[in-house]
């Protein structure tokens, strides 16, 4: 079986989910919560964690692209089901050991999972649609 990835379609993807990130994490929208959860100060950010933020969103990105792929997702909404299963089965639970583990705030791994699960979403419409 050959699989196909479209790497425009993984670069818009990347895009997309790299600017949700940003304006998630921006003092618009939950930055000033997400800093108070981790009880820190605001701080300038730096561009070298701009772009491995951008690295490794493209990176799930393909991935995301070669699983829907692989299982043939080929619609929109399919997308988002897939999108939401490899949030589930990936990220929350990975995260949600860890942050038992750490005993970390509750609160803040629920912000967390949040942006990750809308990116997932995101991602997995755009690059099935």
């Amino acid at each position: 079986m050959v699989i196909y990835v479209d790497m425009l379609s993984v670069l818009l993807s990347g895009i997309i989910g790299f600017v949700f990130s940003y304006l998630w994490y921006s003092s618009f929208l939950f930055g000033k919560l997400w800093l108070s959860l981790q009880k820190k100060e605001k701080q300038k950010i730096k561009i070298l964690s701009l772009a491995l933020r951008f690295i490794y969103i493209y990176i799930i990105s393909y991935g995301i692209a070669f699983l829907q792929q692989y299982l043939q997702v080929t619609s929109f909404w399919d997308g988002l089901i897939a999108g939401a299963v490899f949030w589930f089965v990936f990220v929350a639970t990975t995260h949600l050991s860890i942050s038992v583990f750490e005993k970390r705030n509750f609160k803040l791994y629920l912000l967390d999972q949040a942006h990750w699960l809308i990116i997932f979403l995101l991602m997995g419409g755009v690059l099935a649609g």
